[in-house]
């Protein structure tokens, strides 16, 4: 008897063909990522994709995500019965986590807005800026602090203005060393009445500045006190600043640059202490422009013999 002929095995080459022509399959028909750039993407309810990343524009989630949610300079919105296995990042934007949706991985915003419902399922950590805030009711998961958030803005607009002051003050020692001299001086000699002259400069200056609103001649011409009344403040801010880095450090160092440094690094810290740091910059202002009125623009202004 002839025995039966053995059964062919499939060969190599045939199973991974099929496997892969079956995820493919699976992929086109189902999953697949969604990447962006300026403009939006809707994930509806009955949908499954896997990566998402939007670069300037917004993603409404309603359905399924098995991967990672990514959205830069943008917003993202994930409504109730979402469900995103990977992570969820925003940069420079804002996030909207409704209730009764999930969340596998981590939520992570980064310099915008977080916005989370209690009843939303966050499996993983929640950051704000970077920082993270362990939440007492639940020690396995974190989440985020708004205090934080108006601390660090706080800090970075104090930082940006503080560095602004400098490079303005650093042009007009450049450019007009003489005048700025002036002003200096006026400020360390007579301080307690450049303040008093700040103040009524600063009422009068009001007051002129309605008057020429009531007619439409005088519009322009009140815009342009206005901005000569800015250049002026930062102008005398500048001034002080070099003064009070003057009286720090002239025994030290004569360079104005230097002067300007310290009198800045010192505004920066007394900007920190909360309530002194407000009413310091409002004398600050004050002798400023009282210095700057009293020297007549710097010496701009000729005087009338």
């Amino acid at each position: 008897m002839t025995p039966p002929p053995a059964a062919t095995p499939p060969s190599a080459s045939a199973a991974p063909s099929s496997r892969h022509g079956k995820k493919h399959k699976q992929r086109d028909d189902s999953n697949s990522d969604r990447t962006v750039f300026g403009g939006s993407v809707r994930v509806e309810a009955h949908e499954v994709v896997d990566d998402v990343a939007v670069f300037g524009g917004s993603v409404e989630m309603l359905g399924k995500a098995t991967g990672d949610v990514t959205v830069f300079g943008g917003s993202v919105h994930v409504h109730p019965g979402a469900h995103v296995e990977g992570d969820l990042a925003v940069i420079g934007g804002e996030a909207n986590v409704d209730d009764d949706a999930t969340i596998d991985g981590d939520v992570v915003a980064l310099g915008g807005e977080l916005h989370r419902g209690s009843r939303a399922k966050i499996g993983g950590e929640v950051k704000m800026l970077g920082e993270e805030v362990v939440d007492e009711d639940h020690p396995a998961r974190s989440t985020w602090d708004p205090g934080r958030l108006f601390r660090f803005r706080t800090i970075g607009a104090q930082i940006t203005k503080t560095a602004f002051l400098f490079l303005l003050g650093a042009v007009v020692i450049a450019m007009a060393t003489r005048r700025m001299q002036l002003l200096q001086s006026e400020i360390a000699l007579r301080p307690m009445r450049s303040m008093a002259l700040g103040i009524a400069s600063v009422v009068v200056g009001l007051v002129l500045v309605v008057l020429l609103c009531i007619t439409v001649v005088g519009i322009p011409v009140a815009i342009v006190a206005l901005l000569a009344g800015i250049f002026a403040a930062y102008a005398g801010i500048c001034a002080v600043l070099s003064a009070m880095g003057s009286a720090l450090v002239a025994h030290r160092s004569e360079n104005p640059y230097v002067h300007l440094a310290v009198g800045c690094a010192v505004f920066l810290i007394a900007g920190f202490i909360p309530y002194f740091g407000t009413f310091i910059t409002g004398l600050i202002v004050f002798a400023g422009l009282g210095a700057f009125a009293a020297t007549r623009a710097a010496g701009f202004i000729p005087v009338n013999r």
